[in-house]
């Protein structure tokens, strides 16, 4: 029984070390794919403040409905395209679209209260 023990313990050792190291490439992918999204997302945030300043200097309001359907309509088309769950996909994008809202609204109250920061602001 010992002896066979022996015989199998290096093919589980393998096995182990062989698991663990698809385990770790997995988690390495995943962890670069969570990267890029996050550098997308922050991206897509610092465009917030030269849209704010575009809505402010044209009298838009931060709030456009009809602009926020288009957006989630076609996150959906585009995630159904490519195999992603779309009952999973609207609430994330409705997420973003509140938090790139919430930063304009920051950005106006700001410029309402001292206008003389919107010239000082470079594009």
């Amino acid at each position: 029984m010992i002896n066979k023990l022996k015989c199998h313990k290096p093919c589980a050792v393998i096995l182990k070390y062989s698991l663990s190291t698809l385990f770790f490439i997995s988690f390495t992918a995943t962890a670069h794919q969570y990267q890029e999204i996050a550098a997308l997302i922050e991206q897509r945030v610092s465009y917030m403040k030269y849209v704010a300043k575009y809505k402010f200097e044209k009298h838009l309001s931060v709030e456009d409905r009809t602009q926020e359907n288009k957006v989630i309509l076609n996150s959906i088309n585009k995630a159904e395209i490519l195999g992603l769950d779309k009952k999973s996909i609207k609430p994330f994008i409705i997420s973003q679209i509140n938090a790139a809202k919430a930063i304009q609204y920051r950005y106006k109250a700001d410029w309402l209260a001292m206008p003389e920061t919107i010239f000082n602001m470079m594009i």
